[in-house]
């Protein structure tokens, strides 16, 4: 019951297809189990850990499909051995993976499963990565007003870890769903945040990515009908 509580503040129920997909999660898991109850040794947690990271490189080698399967089993062998550590990391890879498939609701579902264990975990600085995971998500469903929030939320947690890499990801995003929503102003606000960094950190191809997308939204703006 907690779970679902919780699911429904974060928003995450709001439409029958993310609740069924919930539940089928739910019902093979056992992320509620009290921290002292986890049950994992050093060599059960080197074990997920290694499959984690066979997964994220079946990805980057565009096998996603094998990735995915690597991963599920990874998850089951977490939850059955309580390893609520890799299950998070693990909802939240395969939360990537099918958002990067199309399936954005799914990818949803998994992403507010690693949130609710981090959550479990006392760790909110690790939502990070899901928090952005969801406004990918949403941005894909042209969901941008709910994308931008969901960005600023991971935005809050990557500057508490100083993580360039993630703040740089989320001004970029943020820059794009302005641009979609016509906000012009507020898109080049970002794409100039986004430069500022890069120039800070003499990151040509990334400056020049910057100054493409400031150019674009210019084209944009100058573009805009009369009334």
């Amino acid at each position: 019951m907690r779970y679902f509580e919780f699911m429904f503040k974060l928003g995450a129920v709001k439409n029958v297809k993310s609740l069924l997909i919930i539940t089928v999660i739910t019902t093979c898991i056992c992320i509620h189990v009290p921290l002292h109850a986890q049950q994992h040794t050093l060599a059960d947690s080197a074990l997920v850990k290694d499959a984690i990271a066979e997964a994220i490189k079946l990805s980057r080698s565009n096998k996603l499909d094998s990735a995915i399967i690597v991963a599920k089993k990874a998850l089951e062998v977490s939850l059955q051995i309580k390893y609520l550590s890799g299950s998070s990391r693990l909802y939240t890879n395969l939360g990537i993976m099918e958002k990067q498939r199309g399936n954005y609701y799914t990818a949803l579902a998994l992403a507010d499963s690693a949130i609710y264990i981090y959550t479990l975990l006392n760790n909110d600085a690790a939502k990070a990565g899901p928090y952005n995971s969801k406004g990918s998500s949403h941005f894909e469903l042209g969901n941008y007003e709910k994308a931008i929030s969901f960005y600023f939320e991971a935005l809050k947690r990557y500057e508490i870890l100083n993580r360039k890499d993630g703040i740089l990801s989320v001004y970029n995003n943020v820059a794009l769903c302005y641009n979609h929503l016509g906000d012009y102003n507020k898109s080049l606000e970002y794409h100039q945040k986004s430069l500022a960094m890069e120039q800070e950190q003499n990151n040509q191809q990334g400056i020049a990515a910057s100054l493409r997308n400031i150019g674009s939204v210019y084209h944009n703006k100058k573009n805009i009908p009369k009334q």
